[in-house]
Order: C-alpha cells, then structure tokens, then sequence
C-alpha cells in the first residue's frame, strides 16, 4: 500500500469519528495527524498538533493572540498584521479566528490551549449538579468541542476529495503516459527518451532540475519536429518554418495532417499554448532565475506535451533515429538492446524506462529490470560499457 492510499483509509476512519457525536474528537485528530505526516501537509500538521497541546505552538499562538488583544484594547489606527507562520510553520490566523476558535482557546472556561483529549475528559467529568457557574463552563465546553470538531470534519472532507479528485487524475495520466511513452519508443526511441527524461526532471523539487527539464522538453519538441515536418523555407501563412521555428513545424503538421476541423483546432492551440509556455518559462532560465520555474508551471506544461502528442500518435510515421552505435549500455538505442541482447522489444523497452527512472544503468542493477534475467545480465556485461 503506498502513502496515499494509507492517508485514504485513514481519512475515511477520522470522518465517521468526526461524523458521529460520541466519537472522541482527538482519536480522529491523531488519524488525521498521521494523514498530515503521509501526505507531507505541514499546514494540517501544524494544526493537529495545536489541538493535541503541543507546547510550542501553544505558546506561540497564545503569545500572538495576547498581542492582538492588547492592540484591540489600545485601539490603535494600524491594521493588526498576523504572522502568515507560526515557528516557521504555516499557519491561518484568520480562519483560526473567523471560525470561534480562537476565542474558546482563549478563554479558560472553555478550556483554553489544552488539548482536545484533556478538554473532553474535563466535559465527561463534571457533576451532572451544577451551579450556574458549572453551568456556564460546561456550556463553553461544548462550544469550544463542536467548533474543532466541525473544523476538522471539513479539513477531512476537503483532503478527501482532493485524494479522489487527484487520483483519478492521475490514474488517468499514467494510463496515457504509459501508452504515448510505448508508442514513441517504436517511432523514435531518442524523442521518447528525451520526454521521458524531462517528465522525470519536471517532477523534481529542486528548480534547477525543473530548469533543466525545459532545455530537454525544448530538444524533444525539437526532434519531433525534424522528424515530422522538417524546416523549409516557404512560410505557410505568416508561420516561418525555418529550423529554429519547431513549433511552427508542429502546427503546420497538425494543420496538413488532421483532417476533423474540431480536432485541428483544438490540436494546433494546443500547440500554440505549449509555443507561449516556453518563451515564458524560458525567460527566466535564461536570466539564471531558476526559482522563476514553479513545481505546477513545470508539471502542467509537460502535462501539456503529453496530450498533444496524444493528438499526433494516429498521424505519426517517423522514421527510427540513427544515432550512431555506442558500446555503452545507458546510450544503446532501442533497436540496438533488441538486437544485441536479442531480447524483445518489450524488455528492451523496460531497460530504457528503467535507465530514464534510476538516472543510468550499472553492472549491478540491470538485474533489476522486469524481465532481465542473469543469462541477459551477464550477456550485457561482455557486451556493453557501463
């Protein structure tokens, strides 16, 4: 079972305890902490471990809120600023008080910045004869519990939806990649590598990698073009078709080649889309402002690529690279491992997918490979560089 499919089991038990009164509040709230910590949510977390009592942030938050009392006490004509991180760590000051529970934590009666677990032991153990005092505690009591209690079941819900919401997402883009990956490694197995290489880079949490996953998609989109519609020097329209201009090339193939209008015109501003992508996300490796390259920016744009290959693969015919025969392993074209290997196309494909995933292959991991064996191994050993 991998994380996310733990942090939905474990969400789907913290809603019905959020969902059914008698639950105890805090045993859905560590569920919801593990969940926190599966899905690196450090927001969630933060705020999980508020309602747990964590000291630290207790205090923290508790010192910010006597500080915003004391400024609505002086009535001063600045606007209170709230800190955005509480300990470095995300943090909403203005839910937290939109919602009332600032207020109950405030407040001693309602039990003040102790944890759920203990506010709800308090609850359970008053007197069932109370004085009006008692009365007026155990009244704040169960304010303060039915506040968190809602919160938390619409953080839970919303996670909830965001898990099933994005795995169906990308369920259904694994599906596409894995066919467009297959497809292109029959075509041209050096535009394939390239797209994959990038998807990889592109993912990567390190900018500089996602920078240097634009240079790949760029040669990539490159080699597609040269492949399907090679530079020429006539124009069609206003669109140059020199070797520089590969979108152009693309969109001209995509003009000659799919014959439903609605398709062309979706496929050709598909195009143009992907085009204005890289001279924006561009500008800014150029500058060497790699920061300029965002996680989403990078993952949609090459989101964007797959789908309008997508487009191409029932128009594509290219021609298999012939790229020069090189003796080392992690450069071997797929026709090459085929031949040389004599093993199917199939497991030649999967040592290209697995050099692309591990960043190369080695004498010691290529036994890894679904459906390399020790005969194959040792075979390539006498064969190729590694």
């Amino acid at each position: 079972m991998d994380k996310r499919q733990e942090a939905t089991e474990l969400v789907n038990k913290a809603k019905n305890i959020f969902l059914d009164d008698r639950s105890k509040i805090y045993s859905g709230l560590y569920l919801l902490k593990q969940v926190a910590i599966l899905l690196d949510n450090e927001e969630l977390l933060v705020w999980v471990n508020l309602e747990l009592g964590d000291p630290i942030l207790t205090r923290s938050v508790k010192k910010t809120l006597e500080d915003y009392v004391e400024y609505v006490k002086m009535k001063k004509k600045k606007e209170f600023i709230f800190p955005k991180t509480i300990n470095g760590k995300p943090f909403d000051f203005k839910t937290f008080i939109d919602s009332g529970e600032a207020t109950q934590k405030y407040s001693t009666s309602a039990g003040g910045f102790q944890s759920i677990e203990v506010v709800e032991k308090i609850y359970d153990t008053l007197p069932k004869k109370q004085s009006n005092n008692r009365v007026e505690h155990r009244k704040n009591l169960i304010e303060h519990l039915a506040i968190v209690r809602n919160i938390a079941l619409e953080k839970t819900i919303s996670i909830h939806e965001q898990l099933a919401y994005s795995d169906t997402l990308r369920d259904g883009f694994d599906f596409l990649k894995e066919q467009i990956d297959d497809k292109l490694l029959d075509l041209n197995p050096v535009a394939a590598e390239q797209l994959m290489l990038s998807f990889k880079s592109m993912n990567s949490q390190i900018a500089e990698e996602r920078s240097q996953a634009l240079t790949t998609a760029r040669r990539f989109l490159k080699e597609l073009a040269d492949s399907i519609y090679p530079a020429r020097s006539e124009k069609k329209g206003e669109r140059k078709l020199g070797e520089e201009q590969y979108i152009n090339r693309i969109w001209a193939f995509m003009d000659e080649a799919i014959e439903s209008s609605s398709n062309k015109a979706s496929a050709k501003s598909l195009v143009d889309l992907i085009g204005l992508n890289i001279q924006n996300l561009y500008k800014g490796t150029n500058k060497g402002v790699h920061d300029e390259v965002s996680a989403t920016q990078s993952i949609l744009f090459i989101f964007q690529i797959y789908i309008m290959v997508g487009y191409l693969l029932d128009y594509l015919s290219l021609p298999n690279s012939k790229k020069k025969r090189k003796l080392n392993i992690n450069e071997a074209s797929l026709d090459e491992l085929e031949s040389m290997l004599g093993i199917t196309r199939k497991v030649a494909k999967e040592i290209i997918k697995f050099r692309v995933i591990t960043g190369g292959i080695t004498e010691w991991n290529l036994i890894e490979v679904n459906g390399v064996g020790k005969v194959t191994s040792d075979k390539a050993k006498e064969i190729f560089d590694f």
